[in-house]
């Protein structure tokens, strides 16, 4: 992305339905793809992965969307997962033979940087990778 370039912005309301974790990987491939950003699909694809399933699973209301945004500016892809829930998640000790509780703790590992802001009626949960200019 050249200086002075818009940022490049895909947002997808995603339900919590069974599918959510498979059109969430498959939203991250497509849009990674046409930024020429095939390096970061793995990462890119388990935390928002681990956003959307832990909003979906944990936080969220039981009738509202998730919504997944994937920003490339500057340098950088913001993956971003916003929610209507007033519950703040908070990064546990779990240990790695536990099978919930990981979320975080993944997400954490694999971005530069990561954390929770307000959002409208919510929170959003983001993480951020370095992406080729």
């Amino acid at each position: 992305m050249a200086s002075g370039e818009q940022p490049q912005v895909v947002k997808i309301a995603i339900s919590p339905v069974p599918i959510a974790a498979p059109l969430c990987r498959r939203l991250v491939t497509d849009a990674l793809h046409r930024w020429d950003l095939d390096d970061l699909i793995d990462d890119a694809q388990v935390i928002a992965t681990e956003l959307v399933t832990n909003a979906i699973a944990t936080n969220a209301p039981a009738d509202s969307d998730v919504t997944l945004w994937l920003r490339r500016d500057r340098g950088s892809l913001v993956i971003e997962v916003d929610d209507q829930a007033e519950a703040i998640p908070v990064l546990p000790q779990a240990a790695f033979s536990v099978e919930y509780g990981r979320a975080l703790s993944v997400v954490a590992s694999l971005s530069t940087f990561w954390g929770l802001r307000e959002g409208a009626g919510g929170k959003v949960m983001w993480a951020e990778l370095p992406a080729a200019t």
